[in-house]
């Protein structure tokens, strides 16, 4: 069943859901060649490692309003800034969702998990037998959306239906 869209007050309703963001990026050297080094934010809940361990993932809590989701990626992307220009060897995020220039697929290092964790390579080696490195390089940005309790709840009495 569709929202009630034209009715003013599920569309109100509509911007007063839950919001997240999840932005993943590769880390390249001063040649725009893909890093090699470790994940450098172990122990962050926000800035994670994705397919590969030089494609560093946001992940931004539940906020309240699309405004509050992009501060905190932004404060996120800040920390990260900070981080790769104080490396040894200088790094940073590559801007475009399509990879730089990789030589092969083993410029492609599968994200490196140990002890508890080791099942998370496990299934990112899957993911390179299945779908192939190169192809789990492309990054984007993702918006996470969840209507609100009183969004669903207004939307159900207009719809007529009985059985919420």
């Amino acid at each position: 069943m569709m929202l009630q869209a034209s009715d003013p007050k599920v569309r109100e309703l509509l911007s007063k859901g839950e919001f997240g963001l999840e932005k993943e990026s590769l880390r390249v050297d001063e040649n725009g060649f893909l890093s090699h080094t470790q994940h450098p934010f172990p122990g962050s809940s926000h800035i994670v490692r994705d397919f590969c361990e030089n494609q560093t993932e946001i992940n931004t809590s539940v906020t309240y309003s699309p405004h509050e989701a992009v501060e905190a990626l932004g404060k996120y992307y800040q920390k990260i800034e900070r981080t790769l220009r104080e490396l040894p060897q200088r790094e940073y995020l590559w801007p475009f969702s399509n990879p730089p220039y990789i030589r092969d697929e083993d410029d492609i290092p599968i994200a490196r998990y140990g002890g508890q964790e080791t099942s998370k390579t496990v299934y990112r080696q899957y993911l390179s037998d299945r779908y192939g490195r190169y192809k789990m390089t492309f990054s984007g940005i993702h918006v996470n959306y969840s209507f609100s309790e009183e969004l669903l709840k207004t939307d159900f009495e207009l719809s007529g239906e009985t059985d919420f």
